[in-house]
């Protein structure tokens, strides 16, 4: 809980924040947009279990979609 993760899809790279509330809220910082997961939600569980340069595929919207861990701090 607490840290910043940036995952890749080949596509584009996106930054999360897990925190214990607050999922779906959008935060910016040095000019990036950063969501806000929680644990409960699917996304946020992976996040928790995923280290660096991890893989993890997810469905999204009926889409499978595979990402790659870049950066936790």
């Amino acid at each position: 809980i607490g840290s910043l993760v940036a995952v890749s899809n080949k596509e584009i790279t996106e930054h999360f924040i897990i925190l214990p509330c607050g999922g779906g809220e959008y935060l910016e910082l040095d000019n990036k947009n950063i969501q806000v997961v929680t644990p409960a939600s699917p996304l946020g569980n992976v996040l928790l279990k995923s280290a660096l340069f991890d893989e993890f595929c997810l469905n999204i919207g009926g889409k499978n979609i595979c990402y790659e861990v870049m950066s936790v701090c």
